[in-house]
């Protein structure tokens, strides 16, 4: 089920891959993928999730909006160099994510620039 939904999600996007998280308390867990990078899957699978909160994860946690960041580059985070974020920019490679969520969130990446 969650593949299916995920598979839509990354259709409607057009992104590259695609991952739906769980909320766990305070937590994130991914619970499926899409196309994703292999390094990319296995650093995410590893353990719970906790995004800072200018992260796009974060964002969705703390709003429970749909969150679009252009460029994570500009994230005080990022310039921070806060492990989460940096590490999901090396593994990936690309600065453009858009996250959507109420109880799952899904995180669709998409070429650099483009929504």
């Amino acid at each position: 089920m969650f593949e299916a939904v995920l598979q839509s999600a990354v259709r409607i996007c057009e992104a590259n891959f695609g991952t739906l998280y769980l909320r766990e308390t305070d937590a994130f867990r991914a619970v499926a993928m899409h196309n994703a990078p292999p390094a990319y899957a296995e650093a995410r699978t590893r353990a719970l999730l906790q995004p800072p909160p200018d992260a796009p994860l974060g964002r969705v946690a703390i709003t429970k909006q749909v969150a679009h960041i252009a460029d994570i580059r500009t994230n005080r985070s990022y310039v921070e160099r806060h492990p989460f974020v940096i590490r999901e920019t090396a593994v990936e490679g690309r600065y453009t994510e858009c996250i959507c969520a109420d109880r799952a969130a899904i995180k669709a990446d998409t070429p650099d620039g483009d929504p």
